[in-house]
């Protein structure tokens, strides 16, 4: 099992990480302290300029995930302002449960950003009881069900191509 959010860092964290230290700042906004938990590494860079990166007090438990969740909606939801954003998930049925559940929230939640989600996963690798299918039943039956499709596994010839 992947670490939690562990995906979601590994594709965000590259773009962030590549940021003028200010336009960071700006981005993060007051997701800064839910991306900074993510993130640890951007908090110097942060601290250098004098931008805030503290989070005003603790945040309960119960509301954490939900902090979190909101908070890289609008990360992406800024991102998309300066440029689509097109983010990838594979092997979303080997992912943590929070990694799901950012997934099936911003699924279902971020129809008016300029997003586009795209996860993988492997449907013969999970069983009907694994939490991913109810988290893939969730995103289909939302307002906005995800467009889906299936590929068939590669033959010898498109295995030695890829």
């Amino acid at each position: 099992m992947d670490e939690p959010y562990g995906p979601i860092v590994r594709a965000i964290g590259p773009t962030l990480r590549e940021l003028a230290a200010g336009d960071l700042a700006d981005l993060l906004g007051p997701a800064t302290p839910e991306v900074l938990r993510l993130l640890p590494d951007l908090a110097p860079r942060l601290a250098e300029i004098g931008a805030p990166i503290g989070g005003g007090g603790t945040i309960a438990p119960e509301r954490r995930q939900a902090r979190t969740l909101e908070g890289i909606l609008g990360l992406l939801g800024r991102l998309g302002e300066r440029r689509p954003v097109v983010v990838i998930l594979e092997d979303l049925h080997l992912a943590d449960a929070g990694t799901r559940a950012l997934v099936t929230f911003l699924v279902r939640i971020s129809a008016e950003q300029r997003l586009a989600i795209i996860g993988t996963h492997q449907l013969d690798a999970v069983a009907r009881d694994d939490p991913w299918m109810a988290d893939l039943d969730a995103m289909v039956g939302g307002p906005r069900p995800p467009d889906r499709m299936t590929l068939p596994p590669l033959d010898r010839d498109g295995l030695a191509a890829l």
